[in-house]
């Protein structure tokens, strides 16, 4: 949450709990700040570098390349 601009845990999971707006704005920041090798991981649809940087070496424990996967084909239909 520092390294993010946040003052305090609280102040992060207030902003959360606001609105779907700053869990976005969250996650950009993240992104500029921790990693910025994700934006590009995104961008090229590398899933499984995405979950990687974002949720650990557990990601593969959860799926969560293919959870990212499935959302996008579900949500990128056209």
């Amino acid at each position: 949450y520092k390294r993010m601009g946040y003052a305090t845990a609280a102040e992060f999971v207030k902003a959360m709990s606001r609105s779907e707006r700053e869990q976005i704005r969250a996650l950009i920041l993240f992104f500029k700040r921790i990693d910025p090798s994700l934006i590009g991981a995104m961008k090229s649809k590398n899933f499984r570098q995405l979950a990687e940087g974002f949720n650990g070496p557990a990601y593969r424990e959860n799926l969560y390349d293919e959870k990212l996967l499935n959302s996008y084909k579900k949500w990128n239909k056209k």
